[in-house]
């Protein structure tokens, strides 16, 4: 079996390629589909550009100066991690926080603290994109996108739409203009009979 049938086969079959780690929960991460390579893409095109040749040392100022614009880091990553058909479906998810609470206690006359954990409705991607920037250093998160995007099959996905798109430019088209009275007429054709 080829890489290709075999990345389609895993697609199909909703097997994982591999496993991710974020705030403490396991994320299995589905093979990418192409409407999760459409997703990726919709959020790449809201990074900054940055100049191909950057001297050396303009490298940390550049991306100092241009890091606030990097959000789409994260919800690239998150995109990923669940994929599409996750996002569409379940867009949201249940998660824990805990917070420390203070009260009075007659028992003990004085204010106590405990820990209290309330449950909390939250988009899951937006969830996810935050946590992976706040715990996932530039280089984890390099592997985990460059892993993920390897076995997209992006190569395939290159051909399929460029083949498409040729098909499309290649195909006989007839021009059709608009006659004085209003009538439509293919070019080099009279209207009169």
């Amino acid at each position: 079996m080829t890489r290709t049938e075999q990345n389609a086969a895993r697609t199909i079959l909703g097997q994982s390629v591999g496993q991710v780690n974020v705030d403490g929960r396991t994320y299995d991460i589905p093979a990418p589909t192409t409407a999760t390579l459409i997703m990726v893409s919709a959020l790449a095109a809201e990074l900054p550009e940055f100049a191909t040749s950057i001297p050396k040392e303009d490298i940390v100022p550049t991306v100092l100066r241009t890091a606030r614009h990097c959000n789409a880091l994260g919800q690239i990553a998150a995109v990923l991690v669940l994929g599409a058909k996750r996002i569409r479906e379940t867009p949201f998810a249940t998660v824990e926080k805990y917070h420390n609470v203070r009260r009075w206690s007659w028992l003990r006359l004085r204010k106590t603290e405990r820990v209290a954990t309330t449950r909390q409705t939250v988009v899951e991607r937006d969830y996810l994109a935050g946590k992976i920037l706040a715990e996932m250093t530039s280089e984890a998160l390099h592997e985990l996108v460059v892993r993920i995007l390897g076995e997209a099959g992006i190569a395939d996905f290159f051909v399929l739409t460029t083949s498409l798109r040729t098909k499309r430019l290649l195909a006989p088209t007839r021009e059709v203009e608009t006659t004085a009275s209003g009538h439509l007429s293919e070019v080099g054709l009279s209207t009169c009979n």
